[in-house]
């Protein structure tokens, strides 16, 4: 998950294993008019899911102050708001959307529409607070990382450029 502040303080983390970001997912036809520069989106409406760093995005940016948000209830049910026509966008994490659309998937008439504006993001994973599961799961990340097997998995699934443990 995204580590933020209010995780950590509710919770024990992982080492961070992955960068992400937030990117913006429209249906390939109106791609252009989100990578207008100083896109106008006044109207429009966007979904994400609730209590996810892409809501805390869509509050935050700019860009989406004239946009109507619309809580869903997970990343997959934004995607298909987007591609069924309900919404004109989403914002989720570029992670899932390597995988989940575009050519191959059943969202390739969606496509991912990255902002350089929006803040970098470390994934990690959550425990309960003071968990001795945590350093174990470290440990385990550490091994992963100097075994080389962390990167034989980001290669596989087109994650190598994300990985940060290092």
């Amino acid at each position: 998950m995204t580590i933020t502040p209010e995780i950590s303080a509710e919770t024990s983390i992982s080492t961070a294993y992955l960068e992400n970001k937030q990117v913006v997912i429209v249906k390939e036809e109106n791609k252009a008019k989100f990578e207008a520069e100083n896109p106008d989106l006044s109207g429009l409406v966007v979904v994400a899911e609730a209590d996810s760093a892409g809501e805390q995005t869509i509050e935050s940016e700019e860009v989406f102050k004239g946009c109507t948000y619309t809580p869903v209830a997970d990343m997959a049910s934004a995607l298909l708001e987007v591609s069924s026509g309900t919404a004109d966008a989403a914002v989720i994490d570029y992670i899932m959307s390597i995988g989940s659309i575009g050519e191959g998937t059943d969202y390739k008439n969606l496509t991912a529409v990255v902002f350089d504006e929006f803040e970098g993001e470390q994934y990690g994973i959550a425990f309960r607070k003071d968990s001795n599961l945590q350093p174990e799961v470290n440990a385990i990340i550490t091994k992963l990382v100097e075994s080389g097997k962390l990167a034989q998995i980001a290669d596989k699934y087109k994650l190598k450029d994300f990985v940060i443990a290092k």
